[in-house]
């Protein structure tokens, strides 16, 4: 499990594919100040609008 503020995985061009083969990408809940936040980092993002891309065989939670 990485770093609460880091994005796992960043797209930055056109035509990919990515299969994460049913890998989960989750956002959980920290204690911070006797309240649960958000993580702020992301699962996955891309850089802008990108064309021709495919993300399959994912699981996002959160």
């Amino acid at each position: 499990m990485g770093d609460a503020n880091t994005t796992a995985i960043e797209i930055t061009a056109d035509s990919v594919t990515l299969d994460l083969n049913g890998i989960a990408l989750e956002s959980r809940l920290v204690s911070g100040n006797n309240r649960l936040q958000n993580c702020a980092g992301l699962g996955l993002a891309t850089a802008g609008c990108l064309g021709n891309t495919l993300i399959m065989n994912a699981v996002a939670r959160g």
